[in-house]
């Protein structure tokens, strides 16, 4: 699959997005000194799917990924470029 092909599949978005709050939640895990269960009760999120998360395992909706990520105190930013457009500036 060559790089143009990756970028324009759905699956590719959706783990970066899974990657960023998974991103998140690590580094507020380490700030904190929290486990999984420990981020989950604090947080109010139930221990598998934080624990998913953190396994790379998550596939639910999109709507908890953004929900968490609000809880952890940021705000998921959406931008639209076109495809030429995202290829060279991330070809660097």
């Amino acid at each position: 699959m060559t790089r143009e092909e990756l970028i324009k599949s759905e699956s590719y978005w959706l783990t970066k997005w899974q990657l960023e709050v998974y991103n998140l939640l690590v580094l507020h895990m380490h700030r904190k000194k929290y486990t999984a269960d420990n981020v989950a009760e604090k947080l109010g999120f139930q221990k598998l799917f934080i624990k998913r998360i953190l396994a790379g395992r998550f596939e639910g909706k999109v709507s908890k990924l953004i929900e968490l990520s609000i809880v952890l105190g940021h705000v998921p930013v959406i931008e639209f470029k076109t495809f030429n457009k995202y290829v060279k500036d991330t070809s660097r």
